[in-house]
Parts: structure tokens; sequence; C-alpha cells
């Protein structure tokens, strides 16, 4: 029974599929790396606006109310602090002023030019429509692009001084990997005709560039000094108290 048991184990041995290899080419990597640096540009709308919006909501001189503001697509379980702040940063001031943790210094808006502080309403708004949209994308190029820094991690770890010599002396080298679903990733990259590559300039990202360069200038021009003047900080304790 035993050895029917072991010849049983060694079959199914036999018949499992052996580990997908596949191999890849360095300097194409490399490439697809280099072009997936598009995902710097794409981060840095986000960050620089979200600083903007948090100076925004969190002002001392004025005060913009919750049901104005439209509302933000659903947050996830595991936010990203980049991927999901816009969203958060929104529901966190909505929420300090329900559980009164914020309270405004100003809530009738006296001495406020109403005319400003309504387009910055609007551009708020703006910046909500072309966030949700822009989310979806930015969401799923960082994923590729977390698979393509894989790849290159592993490619970079496997480089020794030996490889390294007969690059120099045969030119480009390729080597085998075993991370399938990333090489799939890379695979879509490498396409010069790839539509990711020109993701920076679709409808979706040029939608999210405007709104966001339009949110700073609406905010800008219902500070009672100038930007970057040593009064500009006394909007930052309502957000850290929270």
């Amino acid at each position: 029974m035993a050895a029917n048991n072991v010849q049983t184990f060694e079959q199914a041995r036999a018949d499992e599929a052996p580990p997908l290899e596949l191999w890849i080419n360095l300097s194409t990597l490399r490439e697809v790396f280099c072009i997936c640096s598009i995902g710097n540009v794409l981060g840095d709308i986000v960050s620089d606006a979200l600083d903007t919006l948090e100076r925004a909501l969190f002002a001392r001189n004025y005060f913009i109310s919750p049901d104005l503001l439209l509302p933000t697509r659903q947050i996830p379980q595991y936010c990203d602090p980049l991927l999901d702040g816009i969203p958060e940063v929104i529901w966190e001031y909505k929420q300090a002023l329900t559980d009164g943790q914020l309270r405004p210094q100003n809530p009738e808006n006296v001495g406020v030019n109403h005319q400003d502080l309504q387009a910055l309403v609007s551009a708020i708004n703006d910046f909500i429509r072309a966030e949700e949209e822009f989310s979806k994308l930015y969401r799923d190029f960082h994923k590729e692009r977390r698979a393509v820094c894989s790849l290159f991690r592993e490619a970079d770890d496997a480089s020794t001084f030996w490889s390294s010599l007969r690059r120099c002396w045969k030119g480009d080298y390729q080597w085998k990997t075993a991370m399938v679903e990333e090489v799939r990733v890379y695979d879509l990259w490498k396409d010069s005709a790839c539509s990711r590559r020109g993701m920076d300039r679709t409808p979706t990202v040029l939608r999210m560039r405007l709104a966001a360069e339009g949110l700073k200038p609406a905010w800008e021009k219902l500070l009672p000094c100038k930007f970057g003047d040593e009064q500009n900080s006394a909007f930052d304790p309502l957000r850290k108290d929270l």
C-alpha cells in the first residue's frame, strides 16, 4: 500500500508542469524602465495639487461649506497616501467639521470676496471630477510600473562581474526570469506603438493637469497676504491639529 502511495506521489510529481521561465533583453528593459519614468510626472501632478487642496480647505480666513463640494469617489480600505490622498483629504475635512474637531474662524465669510470664493469652490469641484477618472488610469499605471521595477531589480541583482564582462565583449545579453506576470507587462511597454508610452498626453491626464493648475491661482486670490509671506504659516495649524 505504501509502495502504491509512493508511486502515485512520484507520478504526480512527474505530471507537474515545470515552472515557466522567459528570456528578457536587458537593453529593452532599460528602455521600458526609462519610459515608465512618466510616472514621476503623474505623481508630481497629484502631490502638488494635494498640497494646495489641503491649504485651500483648511484655511483660516474663509469657510467652504461641505455641501458645496461634489461627492468624491470611495476610498479603498487600504488607501495609498498618493493614489488616494485627494479624496481622503476632502473626507477628513468634512469629517472634522461634523465631529467638531474643526471650527471655522470665519463661518460667515465676512470680508471675503464671494466671487473669488465661488471660483475656488468651482476649481475644487473641477479637480474632483478630473481626479476620479485620473485615479483609475494612475492606479493601473502604478501597478504596471511596479512590475517593471521588479524585473529591473531582479536583473540588477543577477548581474555579476562575468556577465558584465561578457556584455562588454559580446554586446547585450539576456537572462532568464520566472516573473511571468511582470514579463507580460514588460511586453506591453516594449512595443513602440503602445499607447501607454504617451500616457502623459492623454485627455484624462491633460484634464487633471488643467484642473490642478487652476486650483492654485483660485486659492491664492483668497490669501490675505502674498504667497510665501510669514503670515501664510497661519493656514497650516488647522490641518495639523486634527
